[in-house]
């Protein structure tokens, strides 16, 4: 990491399993991008650690920290669409705050920090 480069946290939108377009797509563009050029960028992505497309695997200056939620399809608070949108809205906002307090616990690793974050829909 040279001097000029950033230390990032990105917080919120990932990039999604394969190549895509729209919000992961966009999210997978710019992380690959930020590694590129020299920044290091720590993700902190709030859902199950899933694969991930091969030109972040391959960047070294990309990492994910992972925070999974309990929210699941098909269980008694998801099965119909109102219940499905509250309760993921509320899951996917504790495993936020939860990654956000880990993230905020190992302040001396980011002195001065840049975060991005970004609304994720629905998967």
């Amino acid at each position: 990491m040279t001097s000029d480069s950033l230390h990032i946290a990105w917080l919120g939108a990932g990039p999604a399993r394969r190549e895509s377009g729209g919000v992961p797509g966009v999210a997978t563009e710019l992380l690959d991008g930020l590694g590129r050029l020299g920044h290091r960028v720590d993700c902190f992505i709030p859902s199950d650690e899933h694969p991930l497309p091969s030109r972040l695997l391959e960047n070294v200056n990309v990492s994910f920290v992972w925070g999974p939620g309990k929210w699941r399809w098909g269980r008694w608070y998801s099965r119909w669409p109102l219940s499905a949108s509250v309760t993921y809205l509320a899951s996917r906002s504790l495993a936020e705050m939860r990654l956000r307090e880990q993230q905020f616990s190992s302040a001396s690793v980011y002195p001065s920090l840049l975060y991005c974050a970004a609304a994720t829909p629905i998967e």
